[in-house]
Protein backbone atom coordinates (compact mmCIF):
# COMPACT_ATOMS: atom_id res chain seq x y z
CA UNK A 1 0.00 0.00 0.00
CA UNK A 2 1.39 3.45 -0.95
CA UNK A 3 0.57 6.86 0.31
CA UNK A 4 1.52 10.23 -1.38
CA UNK A 5 3.88 12.19 0.75
CA UNK A 6 2.06 15.79 2.38
CA UNK A 7 4.37 18.28 -0.09
CA UNK A 8 3.45 15.87 -3.00
CA UNK A 9 -0.29 15.91 -1.77
CA UNK A 10 -0.65 19.76 -1.55
CA UNK A 11 0.65 20.29 -5.10
CA UNK A 12 -1.83 17.82 -6.49
CA UNK A 13 -4.77 19.73 -5.02
CA UNK A 14 -3.13 23.15 -6.19
CA UNK A 15 -2.52 21.38 -9.68
CA UNK A 16 -5.58 19.08 -10.42
CA UNK A 17 -8.13 20.54 -8.21
CA UNK A 18 -7.43 24.38 -7.88
CA UNK A 19 -8.21 24.29 -4.39
CA UNK A 20 -5.30 25.39 -1.70
CA UNK A 21 -6.34 26.30 1.85
CA UNK A 22 -7.22 29.98 2.20
CA UNK A 23 -5.64 31.53 5.29
CA UNK A 24 -6.78 35.02 5.45
CA UNK A 25 -7.40 37.64 2.66
CA UNK A 26 -9.65 38.36 -0.44
CA UNK A 27 -11.27 35.06 -2.25
CA UNK A 28 -11.16 34.50 -5.38
CA UNK A 29 -14.23 32.72 -7.54
CA UNK A 30 -14.00 30.06 -9.90
CA UNK A 31 -16.13 27.49 -11.21
CA UNK A 32 -16.37 23.65 -10.87
CA UNK A 33 -18.66 20.70 -11.14
CA UNK A 34 -19.91 20.34 -7.56
CA UNK A 35 -18.57 16.48 -7.63
CA UNK A 36 -15.23 17.90 -8.21
CA UNK A 37 -15.48 20.17 -5.35
CA UNK A 38 -16.90 18.24 -3.09
CA UNK A 39 -13.92 15.47 -3.66
CA UNK A 40 -11.52 18.56 -3.35
CA UNK A 41 -13.24 19.99 0.34
CA UNK A 42 -12.74 16.20 1.30
CA UNK A 43 -8.89 16.09 0.21
CA UNK A 44 -8.12 19.39 1.86
CA UNK A 45 -9.78 17.91 4.86
CA UNK A 46 -7.39 15.24 5.02
CA UNK A 47 -9.77 12.36 3.58
CA UNK A 48 -7.82 9.93 1.34
CA UNK A 49 -9.46 7.56 1.12
CA UNK A 50 -13.51 6.97 0.46
CA UNK A 51 -15.57 3.83 0.55
CA UNK A 52 -18.69 2.89 -1.37
CA UNK A 53 -20.61 0.73 -3.64
CA UNK A 54 -21.43 2.28 -7.14
CA UNK A 55 -25.08 2.49 -7.55
CA UNK A 56 -27.16 3.92 -10.64
CA UNK A 57 -28.13 7.54 -9.36
CA UNK A 58 -24.52 7.80 -7.71
CA UNK A 59 -22.22 6.73 -11.20
CA UNK A 60 -21.29 10.91 -11.93
CA UNK A 61 -19.88 10.69 -8.24
CA UNK A 62 -17.42 7.53 -8.92
CA UNK A 63 -17.12 8.66 -12.32
CA UNK A 64 -15.42 12.08 -10.86
CA UNK A 65 -13.11 9.95 -9.07
CA UNK A 66 -11.81 8.02 -11.50
CA UNK A 67 -10.57 11.43 -12.86
CA UNK A 68 -8.79 12.68 -9.71
CA UNK A 69 -5.61 10.76 -7.81
CA UNK A 70 -6.05 12.56 -4.38
CA UNK A 71 -8.72 10.23 -2.50
CA UNK A 72 -8.50 6.61 -3.56
CA UNK A 73 -12.48 5.20 -4.04
CA UNK A 74 -12.41 1.80 -2.22
CA UNK A 75 -15.29 -0.05 -3.36
CA UNK A 76 -16.69 -2.87 -0.82
CA UNK A 77 -19.19 -5.62 -1.19
CA UNK A 78 -22.17 -3.66 1.01
CA UNK A 79 -22.78 0.03 1.63
CA UNK A 80 -23.05 -1.03 5.86
CA UNK A 81 -19.53 -2.39 5.06
CA UNK A 82 -18.59 1.16 3.53
CA UNK A 83 -19.60 3.03 6.59
CA UNK A 84 -18.10 0.45 9.08
CA UNK A 85 -14.66 1.08 7.14
CA UNK A 86 -14.84 5.22 6.45
CA UNK A 87 -16.36 4.56 10.43
CA UNK A 88 -13.00 3.17 11.88
CA UNK A 89 -10.77 5.47 9.45
CA UNK A 90 -12.15 8.42 10.55
CA UNK A 91 -11.76 7.75 14.09
CA UNK A 92 -7.73 7.06 13.21
CA UNK A 93 -7.35 9.94 10.50
CA UNK A 94 -9.82 12.43 11.74
CA UNK A 95 -12.30 12.61 9.23
CA UNK A 96 -14.10 9.50 7.45
CA UNK A 97 -16.61 9.65 4.12
CA UNK A 98 -18.43 6.78 2.57
CA UNK A 99 -21.20 6.93 -0.86
CA UNK A 100 -24.27 5.25 -1.60
CA UNK A 101 -26.85 5.13 -3.85
CA UNK A 102 -30.50 6.58 -3.61
CA UNK A 103 -32.59 4.60 -1.08
CA UNK A 104 -30.86 0.85 -1.81
CA UNK A 105 -27.60 2.01 -1.00
CA UNK A 106 -28.09 4.72 1.70
CA UNK A 107 -30.30 2.92 3.64
CA UNK A 108 -28.22 0.22 4.16
CA UNK A 109 -25.87 2.18 5.37
CA UNK A 110 -27.87 3.45 8.57
CA UNK A 111 -26.93 0.68 11.34
CA UNK A 112 -23.23 1.37 10.74
CA UNK A 113 -24.26 5.50 10.46
CA UNK A 114 -26.25 5.10 14.02
CA UNK A 115 -22.81 3.02 15.03
CA UNK A 116 -20.53 5.69 14.51
CA UNK A 117 -23.30 8.54 16.08
CA UNK A 118 -23.40 6.52 19.39
CA UNK A 119 -19.70 6.45 19.31
CA UNK A 120 -18.77 9.96 18.20
CA UNK A 121 -17.25 9.53 14.82
CA UNK A 122 -16.18 12.18 12.39
CA UNK A 123 -17.88 10.61 9.33
CA UNK A 124 -19.64 12.38 5.88
CA UNK A 125 -22.51 9.91 4.49
CA UNK A 126 -22.95 11.30 0.66
CA UNK A 127 -26.10 10.02 -0.56
CA UNK A 128 -27.79 10.72 -4.23
CA UNK A 129 -31.36 11.65 -4.98
CA UNK A 130 -33.78 11.93 -7.67
CA UNK A 131 -32.72 14.31 -10.04
CA UNK A 132 -34.11 17.99 -9.52
CA UNK A 133 -35.69 18.44 -13.22
CA UNK A 134 -37.88 15.28 -12.35
CA UNK A 135 -39.30 15.96 -9.56
CA UNK A 136 -42.06 17.29 -11.52
CA UNK A 137 -43.00 13.67 -12.69
CA UNK A 138 -45.39 12.79 -10.34
CA UNK A 139 -47.20 10.01 -12.52
CA UNK A 140 -45.16 7.54 -11.54
CA UNK A 141 -42.88 6.30 -8.88
CA UNK A 142 -39.15 5.84 -9.54
CA UNK A 143 -37.00 2.82 -9.13
CA UNK A 144 -35.90 2.93 -5.27
CA UNK A 145 -38.28 5.88 -4.55
CA UNK A 146 -40.98 4.69 -1.29
CA UNK A 147 -43.63 7.19 -1.91
CA UNK A 148 -44.96 8.82 -4.99
CA UNK A 149 -44.37 12.29 -5.45
CA UNK A 150 -42.28 11.76 -2.15
CA UNK A 151 -38.72 12.99 -2.91
CA UNK A 152 -37.42 13.65 0.82
CA UNK A 153 -37.75 10.02 1.64
CA UNK A 154 -33.93 8.84 1.85
CA UNK A 155 -32.83 12.39 3.71
CA UNK A 156 -36.20 11.33 6.20
CA UNK A 157 -34.16 8.47 7.52
CA UNK A 158 -31.34 10.63 8.20
CA UNK A 159 -33.12 13.26 9.86
CA UNK A 160 -34.65 10.49 12.34
CA UNK A 161 -31.23 9.39 12.50
CA UNK A 162 -28.82 12.37 13.30
CA UNK A 163 -30.91 15.61 13.16
CA UNK A 164 -32.27 18.27 10.53
CA UNK A 165 -29.02 20.24 11.28
CA UNK A 166 -26.54 17.66 10.20
CA UNK A 167 -28.59 16.51 7.16
CA UNK A 168 -28.87 18.71 3.61
CA UNK A 169 -29.91 18.28 0.44
CA UNK A 170 -28.06 20.31 -2.26
CA UNK A 171 -30.40 21.92 -4.09
CA UNK A 172 -29.70 25.58 -4.81
CA UNK A 173 -26.12 25.56 -6.50
CA UNK A 174 -25.54 29.20 -5.19
CA UNK A 175 -25.04 27.88 -1.84
CA UNK A 176 -23.75 24.74 -2.67
CA UNK A 177 -19.90 25.26 -1.57
CA UNK A 178 -20.97 26.75 1.17
CA UNK A 179 -22.72 23.91 2.63
CA UNK A 180 -20.49 21.40 1.52
CA UNK A 181 -17.58 22.69 3.75
CA UNK A 182 -20.25 23.47 6.63
CA UNK A 183 -21.26 19.96 7.14
CA UNK A 184 -17.89 18.52 6.34
CA UNK A 185 -16.68 20.81 9.25
CA UNK A 186 -18.96 19.91 11.73
CA UNK A 187 -18.38 16.60 11.07
CA UNK A 188 -15.03 17.25 12.21
CA UNK A 189 -15.73 19.39 14.90
CA UNK A 190 -18.62 17.54 16.75
CA UNK A 191 -16.84 14.26 16.09
CA UNK A 192 -20.37 13.25 14.64
CA UNK A 193 -21.82 11.93 11.43
CA UNK A 194 -23.63 14.17 8.69
CA UNK A 195 -25.07 13.89 5.27
CA UNK A 196 -24.83 15.35 2.37
CA UNK A 197 -27.50 14.27 -0.40
CA UNK A 198 -26.94 15.26 -3.88
CA UNK A 199 -29.69 15.17 -6.71
CA UNK A 200 -28.90 12.95 -9.62
CA UNK A 201 -28.56 16.28 -12.01
CA UNK A 202 -26.65 17.88 -9.55
CA UNK A 203 -23.31 16.12 -9.95
CA UNK A 204 -21.41 17.73 -12.79
CA UNK A 205 -23.68 20.93 -12.75
CA UNK A 206 -21.23 23.88 -12.36
CA UNK A 207 -21.22 25.62 -9.37
CA UNK A 208 -18.97 28.87 -8.13
CA UNK A 209 -16.64 27.71 -5.88
CA UNK A 210 -13.47 29.69 -4.30
CA UNK A 211 -10.22 29.00 -5.50
CA UNK A 212 -9.08 29.00 -2.42
CA UNK A 213 -10.62 26.68 0.01
CA UNK A 214 -11.51 28.32 3.75
CA UNK A 215 -9.18 27.42 6.64
CA UNK A 216 -10.58 24.58 8.98
CA UNK A 217 -12.06 26.31 12.01
CA UNK A 218 -10.09 26.13 15.46
CA UNK A 219 -10.55 22.94 16.66
CA UNK A 220 -12.27 24.49 19.62
CA UNK A 221 -12.89 28.23 20.91
CA UNK A 222 -11.78 29.18 24.86
CA UNK A 223 -14.60 30.14 26.60
CA UNK A 224 -13.58 30.60 30.24
CA UNK A 225 -11.80 33.80 30.86
CA UNK A 226 -8.27 32.96 33.28
CA UNK A 227 -10.22 33.87 36.90
CA UNK A 228 -12.24 31.01 36.21
CA UNK A 229 -9.77 28.41 35.40
CA UNK A 230 -8.16 29.45 38.73
CA UNK A 231 -11.54 28.97 40.36
CA UNK A 232 -11.70 25.48 38.85
CA UNK A 233 -8.15 24.70 39.88
CA UNK A 234 -8.47 25.73 43.31
CA UNK A 235 -11.29 23.55 43.80
CA UNK A 236 -9.55 20.82 42.18
CA UNK A 237 -6.48 20.91 44.11
CA UNK A 238 -8.98 21.02 47.42
CA UNK A 239 -10.62 17.88 46.22
CA UNK A 240 -7.62 15.84 45.52
CA UNK A 241 -5.90 17.21 49.06
CA UNK A 242 -8.95 15.66 50.78
CA UNK A 243 -8.68 12.45 48.70
CA UNK A 244 -7.23 9.32 49.71
CA UNK A 245 -8.29 6.94 46.86
CA UNK A 246 -8.74 8.82 43.70
CA UNK A 247 -9.26 7.79 39.96
CA UNK A 248 -10.00 9.25 37.09
CA UNK A 249 -12.52 7.43 34.55
CA UNK A 250 -12.18 8.07 31.31
CA UNK A 251 -15.09 7.78 28.54
CA UNK A 252 -13.96 7.69 24.42
CA UNK A 253 -15.26 10.94 24.33
CA UNK A 254 -11.86 11.80 26.10
CA UNK A 255 -10.05 11.16 23.07
CA UNK A 256 -12.59 12.19 20.11
CA UNK A 257 -12.00 15.86 21.43
CA UNK A 258 -8.63 15.37 21.91
CA UNK A 259 -8.04 15.13 25.71
CA UNK A 260 -6.03 11.98 26.33
CA UNK A 261 -2.96 13.42 25.80
CA UNK A 262 -3.22 15.78 28.45
CA UNK A 263 -4.75 13.64 30.84
CA UNK A 264 -2.11 10.84 30.30
CA UNK A 265 0.36 13.76 31.55
CA UNK A 266 -1.60 14.62 34.05
CA UNK A 267 -2.05 10.87 35.94
CA UNK A 268 1.87 10.45 35.56
CA UNK A 269 2.92 13.18 37.35
CA UNK A 270 -0.02 12.88 39.53
CA UNK A 271 0.23 8.93 40.30
CA UNK A 272 -3.18 8.99 40.35
CA UNK A 273 -4.43 5.76 38.80
CA UNK A 274 -6.57 5.66 35.22
CA UNK A 275 -9.90 3.14 34.51
CA UNK A 276 -11.58 3.30 31.30
CA UNK A 277 -15.39 3.19 30.70
CA UNK A 278 -15.99 0.06 28.75
CA UNK A 279 -16.98 2.39 25.89
CA UNK A 280 -14.09 4.02 26.45
CA UNK A 281 -11.04 0.91 26.37
CA UNK A 282 -8.72 1.89 23.52
CA UNK A 283 -9.25 5.57 23.50
CA UNK A 284 -6.03 5.75 26.70
CA UNK A 285 -2.89 4.16 25.78
CA UNK A 286 -3.39 0.30 27.82
CA UNK A 287 0.01 0.76 28.22
CA UNK A 288 0.44 3.91 30.15
CA UNK A 289 1.79 2.93 33.70
CA UNK A 290 -0.80 3.71 35.55
CA UNK A 291 -3.95 2.49 33.31
CA UNK A 292 -5.10 -0.45 35.37
CA UNK A 293 -8.37 -1.52 33.29
CA UNK A 294 -11.58 -1.40 32.28
CA UNK A 295 -14.95 -0.85 34.65
CA UNK A 296 -18.03 -3.10 33.67
CA UNK A 297 -19.61 -3.39 36.86
CA UNK A 298 -19.12 -6.92 38.30
CA UNK A 299 -17.44 -7.68 34.61
CA UNK A 300 -14.43 -4.94 35.23
CA UNK A 301 -11.54 -6.78 34.44
CA UNK A 302 -8.74 -7.10 36.30
CA UNK A 303 -11.42 -7.07 39.16
CA UNK A 304 -9.13 -4.76 40.94
CA UNK A 305 -10.30 -2.00 38.62
CA UNK A 306 -13.78 -2.77 39.47
CA UNK A 307 -13.15 -2.20 43.50
CA UNK A 308 -11.23 1.03 42.88
CA UNK A 309 -13.47 2.85 40.61
CA UNK A 310 -16.45 1.95 43.54
CA UNK A 311 -14.45 2.56 46.67
CA UNK A 312 -12.47 6.01 45.09
CA UNK A 313 -13.17 8.94 47.38
CA UNK A 314 -12.21 11.17 44.23
CA UNK A 315 -13.78 10.18 41.60
CA UNK A 316 -12.74 11.95 38.42
CA UNK A 317 -14.90 11.41 35.23
CA UNK A 318 -13.84 12.41 32.03
CA UNK A 319 -15.45 11.76 28.58
CA UNK A 320 -17.97 9.03 29.72
CA UNK A 321 -21.25 8.72 28.30
CA UNK A 322 -22.91 6.67 30.01
CA UNK A 323 -24.80 3.67 28.83
CA UNK A 324 -26.17 0.66 30.91
CA UNK A 325 -23.13 -1.41 29.51
CA UNK A 326 -20.92 0.74 31.53
CA UNK A 327 -21.85 -0.69 34.80
CA UNK A 328 -22.13 -3.97 33.23
CA UNK A 329 -25.80 -3.99 32.42
CA UNK A 330 -26.72 -3.01 36.22
CA UNK A 331 -27.59 -0.68 38.53
CA UNK A 332 -24.84 1.61 38.93
CA UNK A 333 -22.55 1.46 41.67
CA UNK A 334 -19.85 4.38 41.29
CA UNK A 335 -19.93 6.80 43.60
CA UNK A 336 -20.90 10.46 42.70
CA UNK A 337 -17.92 11.93 40.49
CA UNK A 338 -16.44 14.73 42.52
CA UNK A 339 -15.32 15.94 39.29
CA UNK A 340 -16.74 15.55 36.13
CA UNK A 341 -15.97 16.95 32.42
CA UNK A 342 -19.15 16.47 30.24
CA UNK A 343 -17.44 16.85 26.67
CA UNK A 344 -21.08 16.36 24.65
CA UNK A 345 -22.86 19.42 27.41
CA UNK A 346 -19.88 21.54 27.18
CA UNK A 347 -19.60 21.59 31.43
CA UNK A 348 -17.34 20.77 34.39
CA UNK A 349 -18.81 19.93 37.93
CA UNK A 350 -16.65 20.00 40.71
CA UNK A 351 -18.58 19.02 43.68
CA UNK A 352 -21.87 21.92 43.57
CA UNK A 353 -20.14 23.79 41.75
CA UNK A 354 -20.84 24.17 37.54
CA UNK A 355 -19.10 26.21 34.46
CA UNK A 356 -19.64 26.14 30.96
CA UNK A 357 -16.60 24.85 29.08
CA UNK A 358 -15.10 23.83 25.25
CA UNK A 359 -12.83 21.09 25.04
CA UNK A 360 -10.02 23.44 24.19
CA UNK A 361 -10.77 24.98 27.98
CA UNK A 362 -11.07 21.02 29.02
CA UNK A 363 -7.36 20.60 27.68
CA UNK A 364 -5.92 24.34 29.05
CA UNK A 365 -7.45 23.24 32.50
CA UNK A 366 -6.00 19.76 32.72
CA UNK A 367 -2.49 21.13 31.64
CA UNK A 368 -3.09 23.55 34.36
CA UNK A 369 -3.59 20.37 37.23
CA UNK A 370 -0.48 19.20 35.69
CA UNK A 371 1.73 22.08 36.14
CA UNK A 372 0.60 22.52 40.18
CA UNK A 373 -0.03 19.26 40.96
CA UNK A 374 1.87 17.22 43.45
CA UNK A 375 2.91 13.50 43.04
CA UNK A 376 1.15 11.44 45.76
CA UNK A 377 3.00 9.18 48.01
CA UNK A 378 0.47 6.32 47.81
CA UNK A 379 1.06 2.65 47.21
CA UNK A 380 1.97 2.11 43.80
CA UNK A 381 -0.60 0.38 41.79
CA UNK A 382 -0.43 -2.79 39.70
CA UNK A 383 -0.67 -1.44 35.74
CA UNK A 384 -2.98 -3.25 33.34
CA UNK A 385 0.51 -3.74 31.25
CA UNK A 386 2.19 -5.56 34.45
CA UNK A 387 -1.14 -7.41 35.08
CA UNK A 388 -1.14 -8.98 31.72
CA UNK A 389 2.47 -9.74 31.69
CA UNK A 390 2.00 -11.82 35.25
CA UNK A 391 -0.94 -13.59 33.79
CA UNK A 392 0.48 -14.21 30.57
CA UNK A 393 3.48 -15.76 32.07
CA UNK A 394 1.75 -17.75 34.64
CA UNK A 395 -0.73 -19.37 31.95
CA UNK A 396 2.44 -20.55 29.76
CA UNK A 397 3.80 -22.30 33.38
CA UNK A 398 1.00 -23.99 33.58
CA UNK A 399 -0.04 -24.86 30.45
CA UNK A 400 -0.16 -28.62 29.72
CA UNK A 401 1.74 -29.71 27.11
CA UNK A 402 -0.50 -32.25 25.18
CA UNK A 403 1.32 -34.50 22.94
CA UNK A 404 0.11 -34.93 19.09
CA UNK A 405 -1.76 -38.46 20.28
CA UNK A 406 -4.06 -36.80 22.95
CA UNK A 407 -4.55 -33.48 22.25
CA UNK A 408 -6.08 -30.85 24.44
CA UNK A 409 -8.79 -28.77 23.31
CA UNK A 410 -8.77 -25.03 22.96
CA UNK A 411 -10.96 -23.23 25.35
CA UNK A 412 -12.09 -19.69 25.55
CA UNK A 413 -9.84 -19.23 28.53
CA UNK A 414 -6.85 -19.86 25.78
CA UNK A 415 -7.45 -17.23 23.77
CA UNK A 416 -6.93 -14.08 25.36
CA UNK A 417 -3.38 -15.46 27.03
CA UNK A 418 -2.35 -16.41 23.51
CA UNK A 419 -3.34 -13.49 22.00
CA UNK A 420 -1.45 -11.17 24.79
CA UNK A 421 1.75 -13.13 24.17
CA UNK A 422 0.88 -12.63 20.27
CA UNK A 423 0.93 -9.16 20.88
CA UNK A 424 4.01 -8.50 23.25
CA UNK A 425 6.04 -9.17 19.67
CA UNK A 426 4.06 -7.60 17.09
CA UNK A 427 3.52 -4.19 18.85
CA UNK A 428 2.50 -2.39 15.71
CA UNK A 429 -1.33 -3.96 15.02
CA UNK A 430 -4.04 -2.91 16.62
CA UNK A 431 -7.34 -5.03 17.29
CA UNK A 432 -11.07 -4.98 16.27
CA UNK A 433 -13.19 -7.30 18.60
CA UNK A 434 -16.98 -7.60 17.17
CA UNK A 435 -19.92 -7.64 19.25
CA UNK A 436 -20.44 -10.45 21.63
CA UNK A 437 -18.08 -12.73 23.75
CA UNK A 438 -15.27 -11.40 21.42
CA UNK A 439 -15.62 -7.91 23.01
CA UNK A 440 -15.45 -9.45 26.39
CA UNK A 441 -12.38 -11.62 25.59
CA UNK A 442 -10.92 -8.19 24.23
CA UNK A 443 -11.13 -6.91 27.65
CA UNK A 444 -8.29 -9.21 28.71
CA UNK A 445 -6.18 -8.38 25.83
CA UNK A 446 -3.39 -5.47 25.36
CA UNK A 447 -2.92 -4.64 21.75
CA UNK A 448 -0.31 -1.77 22.26
CA UNK A 449 -1.33 -0.77 18.93
CA UNK A 450 -4.87 0.24 19.49
CA UNK A 451 -8.23 -1.15 20.13
CA UNK A 452 -11.62 -0.29 18.58
CA UNK A 453 -15.40 -1.92 19.22
CA UNK A 454 -18.46 -1.28 18.75
CA UNK A 455 -19.23 -1.14 22.74
CA UNK A 456 -22.20 1.42 22.60
CA UNK A 457 -24.41 0.62 19.81
CA UNK A 458 -23.13 -3.16 19.51
CA UNK A 459 -23.90 -3.79 15.93
CA UNK A 460 -22.99 -7.68 14.73
CA UNK A 461 -19.89 -7.08 11.66
CA UNK A 462 -18.08 -4.15 12.76
CA UNK A 463 -15.06 -6.03 12.89
CA UNK A 464 -15.02 -7.37 9.10
CA UNK A 465 -16.53 -4.36 8.41
CA UNK A 466 -13.96 -2.09 9.49
CA UNK A 467 -10.70 -2.71 7.30
CA UNK A 468 -10.81 0.99 6.89
CA UNK A 469 -7.78 0.88 9.81
CA UNK A 470 -5.98 -1.05 7.10
CA UNK A 471 -5.94 2.15 4.91
CA UNK A 472 -5.19 3.88 7.95
CA UNK A 473 -2.17 2.12 7.90
CA UNK A 474 -2.46 -0.75 10.33
CA UNK A 475 -2.63 -4.31 9.95
CA UNK A 476 -5.08 -5.43 12.25
CA UNK A 477 -6.18 -8.48 14.14
CA UNK A 478 -9.80 -9.32 13.93
CA UNK A 479 -11.64 -11.13 16.71
CA UNK A 480 -15.23 -12.55 15.74
CA UNK A 481 -17.93 -15.02 16.81
CA UNK A 482 -19.35 -17.39 13.99
CA UNK A 483 -22.00 -15.57 13.89
CA UNK A 484 -20.83 -12.21 12.78
CA UNK A 485 -18.34 -13.45 10.62
CA UNK A 486 -21.15 -15.20 8.75
CA UNK A 487 -23.09 -11.90 8.07
CA UNK A 488 -19.76 -10.32 6.61
CA UNK A 489 -18.16 -12.43 4.88
CA UNK A 490 -18.43 -11.59 1.68
CA UNK A 491 -15.99 -8.55 2.27
CA UNK A 492 -13.25 -11.07 1.61
CA UNK A 493 -14.06 -10.44 -1.17
CA UNK A 494 -12.29 -6.78 -0.92
CA UNK A 495 -9.47 -7.62 0.54
CA UNK A 496 -8.14 -9.71 -2.41
CA UNK A 497 -8.78 -6.72 -4.54
CA UNK A 498 -6.47 -4.03 -2.20
CA UNK A 499 -4.31 -6.85 -1.53
CA UNK A 500 -5.23 -6.14 2.62
CA UNK A 501 -3.79 -8.98 5.10
CA UNK A 502 -5.95 -8.83 8.05
CA UNK A 503 -5.69 -11.73 10.59
CA UNK A 504 -9.40 -12.68 11.31
CA UNK A 505 -9.47 -15.08 14.07
CA UNK A 506 -13.30 -17.04 14.05
CA UNK A 507 -14.67 -18.02 17.44
CA UNK A 508 -16.31 -20.55 15.92
CA UNK A 509 -18.85 -22.29 18.91
CA UNK A 510 -21.75 -23.19 16.20
CA UNK A 511 -24.36 -20.50 17.37
CA UNK A 512 -24.79 -17.08 18.82
CA UNK A 513 -23.04 -18.13 22.15
CA UNK A 514 -24.24 -15.02 24.51
CA UNK A 515 -27.56 -15.58 23.99
CA UNK A 516 -26.98 -18.87 24.81
CA UNK A 517 -26.72 -18.36 29.27
CA UNK A 518 -30.42 -19.23 28.99
CA UNK A 519 -31.37 -22.23 27.08
CA UNK A 520 -28.37 -24.33 25.72
CA UNK A 521 -29.83 -26.05 23.73
CA UNK A 522 -31.95 -23.50 21.79
CA UNK A 523 -32.58 -24.38 18.05
CA UNK A 524 -32.77 -20.89 17.07
CA UNK A 525 -29.39 -20.10 18.63
CA UNK A 526 -27.46 -22.52 16.89
CA UNK A 527 -25.78 -22.06 13.54
CA UNK A 528 -24.92 -24.62 10.68
CA UNK A 529 -21.08 -25.92 11.04
CA UNK A 530 -18.74 -24.18 8.26
CA UNK A 531 -15.01 -24.52 7.37
CA UNK A 532 -14.01 -20.53 7.72
CA UNK A 533 -10.78 -21.84 7.22
CA UNK A 534 -11.58 -23.13 3.82
CA UNK A 535 -13.15 -19.55 2.35
CA UNK A 536 -9.16 -18.13 1.70
CA UNK A 537 -9.21 -21.45 -0.82
CA UNK A 538 -12.52 -20.50 -2.18
CA UNK A 539 -11.49 -17.17 -3.46
CA UNK A 540 -7.90 -17.54 -4.28
CA UNK A 541 -6.27 -15.23 -1.58
CA UNK A 542 -4.97 -15.71 1.62
CA UNK A 543 -4.15 -18.52 3.97
CA UNK A 544 -6.67 -20.91 6.35
CA UNK A 545 -5.81 -22.03 9.53
CA UNK A 546 -7.77 -24.90 11.54
CA UNK A 547 -7.21 -24.71 15.19
CA UNK A 548 -8.30 -27.23 17.84
CA UNK A 549 -5.25 -26.78 20.36
CA UNK A 550 -4.20 -23.80 22.27
CA UNK A 551 -0.63 -24.85 20.49
CA UNK A 552 -2.31 -24.64 17.32
CA UNK A 553 -3.94 -21.24 17.76
CA UNK A 554 -0.10 -20.14 18.99
CA UNK A 555 1.35 -21.58 16.30
CA UNK A 556 -1.34 -20.39 13.52
CA UNK A 557 -0.79 -16.64 14.85
CA UNK A 558 2.70 -16.93 14.00
CA UNK A 559 2.51 -18.44 10.56
CA UNK A 560 -0.14 -15.17 9.98
CA UNK A 561 2.22 -12.76 11.02
CA UNK A 562 5.44 -14.16 9.13
CA UNK A 563 3.05 -14.23 5.98
CA UNK A 564 1.60 -10.95 5.32
CA UNK A 565 -1.87 -11.85 3.63
CA UNK A 566 -4.92 -12.43 4.79
CA UNK A 567 -5.32 -15.16 7.30
CA UNK A 568 -8.12 -16.68 8.73
CA UNK A 569 -8.06 -18.79 11.76
CA UNK A 570 -11.40 -21.07 12.47
CA UNK A 571 -11.08 -21.73 16.38
CA UNK A 572 -13.84 -24.58 16.93
CA UNK A 573 -15.04 -24.04 20.80
CA UNK A 574 -17.91 -25.91 22.63
CA UNK A 575 -20.86 -24.52 22.35
CA UNK A 576 -21.52 -23.70 25.84
CA UNK A 577 -17.93 -22.33 26.55
CA UNK A 578 -18.09 -18.41 27.28
CA UNK A 579 -15.23 -16.28 28.70
CA UNK A 580 -15.21 -15.45 32.27
CA UNK A 581 -16.46 -11.76 31.82
CA UNK A 582 -18.72 -12.55 29.38
CA UNK A 583 -20.10 -15.27 32.30
CA UNK A 584 -19.80 -12.46 34.73
CA UNK A 585 -21.80 -10.06 32.19
CA UNK A 586 -24.70 -11.83 31.92
CA UNK A 587 -25.35 -14.23 35.13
Amino acid sequence: MTYLPKKQIRVNITQKVGLKIDKGGARAMTQKTLSRFLLAALSCRGVKHIFGVPGDYILDLVYALGEQSEIANITTRTEAGSAFAANIYGRIKGLGACYGSYNVGCLNMLSAVTDAKTNFCPLVVIGSEIALNKRSETHCLFHHQTRMGYFDDQRDNFVNLLGPERTISLVDHRRAWRQIISMIDMAMRDKQPVYIGVPQDMWNRLIETPRYLPSPPAKTLTWLPESKFQNLLQRTMSLLDDAARPVILIGHLAQRFGLTESIARFSQKARIPVISSFNGRGDFPLTHPLFTGAYVGTASYPEIAGVMAETSDCLMEIGVYNYEVNHGLREPKLPRPSLKIDLPERAIVIGNHYATISAKDAVHFINLLTENVLPRDDEKVESFADYTEKETKNYQKTLVRASDAVPMPIKTADIAPILNAFFSKNTDMPLIADTGDAMMIALQVLSPAGYFTSSNYGTMGISVGAFGVEFAGKRPVVLVGDGAFSMWEGELGSFKKYGLCPIIIVLNNNGWGMLRHKNQNAESLTLAPIHFHRLAKAIDYGRGFLVLTPNGFAEALHQAAESKTLAIINVRLEPDDQSLPMRKLIE
